[in-house]
């Protein structure tokens, strides 16, 4: 178990308040086993140090130990998420070897998930064979066959939204258009907010802001990770600070193509709660500078500094794109939630002077993913259900952001 999720598992131990939150038939984030664990952030590790493949007897001991720490000692759910990510690992394999056994592994791997009636990553797996059909094999009847396979037997997945739109005439000329940028991949990076000495935001039972970012950011990434034509890369993997300047430039010098930063909001008023999305640009409203304050910290150059930059962003074209990510991040997450948690307060797109967004020379937006000080937002915060929720819509709002900007 990770160090943020056992500090969010001891809060919820130690304070009353979570005692009656945390939910007890829910621990697909709370009971990893060792060994999943263990495999598991091996794969992570080496997708973030290595992300071009140039370590080929690492993936493949990876590959290989993944194959089989999933068939023993592991629950169904994990060995599946195993199973799942090695495919990816074989596939990679391939894009960088060509050898034919690398994504003859990747397709068994992901056909043995779409058969196995105990797996819920059936609708991923038929998703990615498709766009592993076209995009790799260059199969298009193959493709088509399983996007059309996930409208069938599960036409009201999320997965149902990508294999229709796989499935419009536009979709194939898009997949190619994307293929031709470093090696078939557009490229995020997401950005934990805080981390290490900087707490964030502290909310209901000492849970810390830190913590509920670096949680999200990793789900994110897993779910985004699905999509053979996408890679993710975090500016933090553990509880570690790094410097605001720091993060943009990570994203600058791997040359991505749009930077999230995810954050949890707080306030002094105790009946502010909601979800709220922003760009860079100057701002008037008091409480966004506020939040500004608390956000940008002890990091923040000077205001002539910062304008000078700002001024200078906007005359390279970046605004409009990143307000195209910032509507997209936010609508999609409301859409995304609003049926299952009608409670919830949606605040909208914002603009303010974030100074971990200076500097960065693509579309870039940061989350405020609602108010952990808030008594109905922290109450669904602290649940596994609810994040996960929370982390398919607002991948979903980034995926599709990616073609909004590259139209």
């Amino acid at each position: 178990m990770n160090k943020s999720l056992s500090r969010l598992l001891i809060l919820g131990t130690f304070a009353g308040f979570f005692l009656t939150l945390w939910p007890g038939n829910d621990t697909s984030l709370l009971a990893e086993s060792p060994d999943f664990t263990q495999i598991h952030n091996e794969y992570l590790k080496l997708r973030n140090t290595d992300p071009s493949v140039q370590e080929l007897r690492k993936w493949r001991e990876l590959g290989s130990n993944m194959q089989q720490v999933s068939q023993s000692r592991l629950r169904a759910d994990e060995s599946a998420r195993v199973k799942f990510d090695a495919s990816i690992v074989y596939e990679k394999l391939y894009r960088r070897s060509d050898d034919s056994r690398d994504i003859q592994t990747a397709v068994r791997l992901l056909e043995g998930l779409v058969t196995d009636s105990s797996s819920d990553l059936a609708d991923d797996a038929l998703i990615r064979l498709g766009d592993l059909y076209r995009v790799v094999l260059h199969d298009e009847r193959a493709a088509v066959s399983q996007y059309e396979a996930v409208l069938k037997r599960f036409p009201k997945s999320d997965s149902a939204i990508l294999a229709r739109h796989r499935l419009q005439p536009s979709a194939e000329v898009d997949q190619d258009a994307a293929r031709t940028k470093r090696d078939g991949t557009l490229s995020i990076v997401l950005d934990p907010g805080h981390g290490g000495e900087d707490f964030g935001a502290k909310g209901f039972g000492g849970l810390l802001e830190k913590d509920i970012t670096l949680l999200l950011s990793k789900r994110i990434a897993e779910i985004l990770r699905r999509d053979p034509l996408i890679e993710v890369m975090l500016t933090r993997q553990d509880d570690s600070f790094v410097p605001l300047v720091e993060r943009t430039s990570f994203a600058n010098e791997r040359n991505a193509d749009l930077f999230v930063s995810l954050h949890a909001n707080a306030s002094e008023h105790a009946d502010v709660s909601g979800f709220e999305v922003y760009y860079l640009d100057n701002s008037d409203d008091q409480a966004t500078k506020k939040l500004v304050e608390r956000e940008n910290g002890s990091d923040v150059g000077s205001g002539s500094d910062l304008a000078f930059i700002l001024g200078d962003l906007i005359q390279t074209g970046k605004i409009e794109s990143s307000v195209k990510v910032a509507r997209s991040v936010y609508d999609f997450t409301k859409k995304g939630l609003s049926g299952a948690y009608p409670p919830l307060k949606w605040i909208g797109v914002k603009k303010a002077p974030f100074y971990v967004l200076v500097g960065a020379h693509m579309p870039c937006v940061l989350v405020e993913m609602f108010f952990i000080d808030h008594p109905s937002d922290a109450r669904l915060v602290v649940q596994p259900k609810f994040r996960e929720s929370l982390a398919s819509a607002l991948a979903t709002g980034i995926r599709n952001s990616l073609g909004e900007i590259h139209e």
